[in-house]
């Protein structure tokens, strides 16, 4: 070579996006639907236009496979030459025409003479020369592709065009001469008449009247991968199938077989080595591709088309550059049959058939038996993958039902919190009309008594004695009856009592009161679950922080129901009874107590329900992210 290429990784544009036609590429993006939670619809948009970024990502590489590989291949022809320099960018260097002319003038053989001068007209007159003489030579029109878009520098035409010559200049002038190298491959192809299991459409044969493009490049190819599957057919035993020109070259494996077949000195520990190592990581993959190219560049001098990034770095390698280094293989693997000695071409044959043989008898059934295994464990991936997308499908289901549920425990919290409002109406109207039956029945007694009348039923510095009655000298007749008929010791004793219990409540519920402000105030802060979601910072310590404080709380709930009785021991208690400045005094601390109890109860649910949501949206990411 004239100068050495360059290995170089082009990273994807950002917001780069590509459109479809018949050279170039195209990536919809359709806008996925959030679920029926609203809180969720902005998180969870965020992960799947994650996994849509991934896609538009996965197309930009394919593109910068493309544009690295094609300037390889392009500068490798210009080489022959030293009217034109190399390429270091595709988009840049086909702008004024001259290497595109000088392109074609080495891969047609023909001359064709650009203009001279620089300015955008020549620049304009160079490629509209270029693409007329491509018109015609392959008898077909170039579509979208126009001097304008290539002087433009538009990245997509320009490898469209570039493809379109690689193609027409190189893989179908394989196919073209493969009959005359290969006499017995395309025989075999002529008359298998579709029997290839991975490709719908049979194979036509090359030669004969004349195909549009689309059907020709389905022959082109067609060809060349049964030339590929035709040197590989004495390794069908131990190397998985060649399917495609993609997924089937990821490994290494094929590219590592291809050289052993042209010479097995080039990778001696093939067997020992390659054929051993599992394959099963990316990094197992990368080391035999390396190996692969290493050894194409030093032992048959083919360029560097590819890089091992771009089979492993991404699930579908691009089509169009793979077929474009499997060419490179066949134009130096295709010249050496032709310069060998046909009986030594059989003599090897025969010696790979013979260690074909050897292999499987040794490997016997086990081998057989491992092989299909292999199949079905790739059967079985791309079965989990779907069952992957469909738990996704079914987990954003789930939302609605959440949503549903959360509704369901709001109603069912608002008729507990009615419920009890209608038992405390209760059991104060039984107090009062309990109250009123007392009064009425005092009143009773104290008519029998010449008409005195009741005094007030608590105790004060000005109370007197009632007046002498036949009743009250018993002591015992008016006893239960009210305060005033009380033994005045008794009377007194029950005050102080009363006294100290209302004390106590007081200072219970203050206690308990400050604590729930505490536990309110302290109470963690909800996360914004529109943003990216950490488990590891996000969603464990959140969750703990909701373990403890309803640990803390549920520890508290005892003391809840002590003071709710006490309060009803206060308000139920009778000669004497609470003053009714006391009474609301009681009900008033209760009321303070209810209400932050039922607000620290609400945000607990609140947050479990956002936890149940966040441990969602973790693992739906961690699925998108695992299936693209």
């Amino acid at each position: 070579m004239a100068w050495q290429l360059k290995n170089k990784r082009l990273q994807p544009g950002p917001g780069s996006l590509i459109n479809s036609s018949a050279n170039t590429y195209s990536i919809s993006h359709a806008p996925l639907t959030s679920p029926t939670s609203s809180s969720i619809q902005g998180h969870l948009a965020n992960h799947l236009d994650t996994g849509d970024d991934m896609v538009r990502q996965f197309a930009a590489s394919q593109i910068d496979t493309q544009k690295t590989a094609f300037m390889r291949w392009v500068n490798v022809q210009l080489a022959t030459t030293t009217t034109y320099g190399p390429m270091s960018t595709i988009e840049r260097d086909f702008r004024d025409g001259k290497r595109l002319i000088g392109l074609l003038e080495v891969v047609s053989k023909e001359p064709l003479k650009p203009e001279r001068g620089n300015m955008r007209i020549h620049q304009m007159a160079n490629v509209s020369k270029a693409l007329s003489f491509l018109e015609k030579r392959t008898e077909e029109p170039l579509g979208s592709i126009g001097n304008e878009g290539i002087v433009d520098g538009n990245v997509k035409l320009t490898l469209g065009l570039i493809w379109i010559i690689i193609y027409r200049f190189q893989i179908q002038n394989i196919a073209n001469t493969m009959g005359d190298i290969y006499p017995s491959l395309i025989e075999d192809m002529n008359n298998m008449e579709g029997e290839d299991s991975t490709n719908t459409s049979s194979i036509t044969p090359i030669k004969g009247k004349k195909k549009g493009a689309s059907q020709q490049q389905v022959d082109a190819k067609q060809a060349l991968l049964r030339w590929v599957r035709y040197q590989l057919e004495d390794y069908s035993d131990i190397i998985p199938p060649i399917q495609d020109f993609h997924r089937s070259w990821r490994t290494g494996v094929a590219f590592a077989a291809l050289l052993h077949r042209h010479n097995s000195s080039f990778l001696p520990d093939f067997y020992t080595s390659i054929l051993q190592t599992p394959h099963e990581t990316i990094d197992q993959w990368r080391s035999t591709l390396t190996t692969a190219f290493d050894t194409a560049f030093e032992k048959m001098a083919l360029p560097r088309l590819l890089d091992p990034e771009d089979l492993v770095d991404v699930e579908t390698p691009d089509e169009r550059s793979v077929m474009t280094y499997v060419s490179e293989y066949y134009l130096v693997m295709s010249k050496l049959h032709q310069e060998q000695d046909p009986v030594l071409i059989e003599e090897l044959h025969v010696h790979r058939v013979q260690a074909k043989q050897e292999r499987m008898a040794v490997a016997g059934e086990d081998q057989q038996v491992a092989l299909k295994r292999t199949l079905e464990e790739e059967e079985r991936k791309k079965r989990e993958e779907q069952e992957e997308l469909e738990r996704i499908r079914l987990r954003r289901m789930e939302i609605e039902g959440w949503s549903i549920r959360a509704a369901e425990r709001a109603k069912e919290e608002e008729d507990a919190r009615k419920k009890r409002k209608e038992e405390e109406e209760e059991r104060d109207r039984q107090r009062q009309l309990r109250k009123e039956q007392r009064e009425r029945e005092l009143a009773l007694h104290l008519q029998k008594l010449n008409g005195w009348k009741p005094r007030r039923n608590t105790i004060s510095n000005n109370d007197v004695d009632p007046p002498e009655s036949p009743a009250s000298e018993s002591g015992t007749l008016f006893s239960r009856t009210g305060a005033q008929f009380m033994d005045p010791e008794e009377l007194k004793g029950r005050q102080v009592e009363l006294d100290a219990k209302l004390e106590l409540y007081l200072e219970q519920t203050m206690e308990y009161l400050e604590w729930l402000q505490r536990r309110e105030n302290k109470f963690p802060e909800i996360p914004d679950i529109t943003a990216p979601i950490d488990r590891t910072k996000d969603m464990d310590p959140f969750k703990l922080a909701v373990e403890q404080e309803e640990e803390k709380r549920l520890a508290k709930e005892q003391d809840m129901t002590r003071l709710h009785a006490a309060r009803e021991e206060l308000l139920d208690y009778e000669s004497p009874e609470l003053t009714p400045e006391q009474v609301g005094e009681v009900n008033k601390r209760w009321l303070d107590i209810d209400a932050i109890w039922v607000s620290l109860s609400e945000k607990t649910a609140k947050a479990k329900g956002i936890l149940q949501e966040m441990k969602w949206i973790v693992e739906c990411s961690q699925e998108i992210d695992h299936i693209l």
